[in-house]
């Protein structure tokens, strides 16, 4: 009498890794877009604050390139420079200013994951609130 086989058999562990190796190979990339997708949106959040600072700046002063106490407005004088501001930033933003406008720039941080993102690189918004992009995807912003 034959007794009962305890255990997998090695073509049965073979099926089991295999199995798995495909679903991380479909999963991760989905993963690492997502990761993109999620750093951007924190990138276009820090943005949209920084151009709400500069319109609380023209109500009070009349020009976008000063503070109220005649201080020069630029990439430093800007509250915060990176987004996101907590933890490992993955874009460096900064201001272009004159008295009549200006324009925000998020610029992916060359030593991230996030330089990879090529479907949407440069996010910009200005005084007009045109929002644009670098990249081929037209769904950035």
């Amino acid at each position: 009498m034959r007794t009962g086989q305890k255990g997998l058999t090695l073509i049965e562990l073979i099926v089991v890794v295999a199995i798995i190796a495909i679903l991380a190979a479909i999963a991760y990339p989905s993963y690492q877009n997502q990761v993109m997708k999620t750093r951007r949106a924190a990138a276009k959040g820090d943005l949209l604050e920084l151009a709400q600072l500069m319109e609380r700046n023209y109500t009070e002063t009349n020009r976008y390139d000063q503070d109220s106490n005649g201080n020069a407005i630029n990439t430093a004088a800007l509250p915060f420079n990176v987004a996101p501001r907590d933890g490992t930033s993955y874009y460096d933003l900064s201001v272009t200013v004159s008295a009549a406008s200006y324009t925000l720039s998020a610029v992916p941080d060359a030593g991230t994951s996030q330089a990879g993102d090529t479907a949407c690189a440069t996010l910009t918004i200005d005084n007009t609130g045109a929002r644009t992009a670098t990249g081929p995807s037209t769904t950035c912003w």
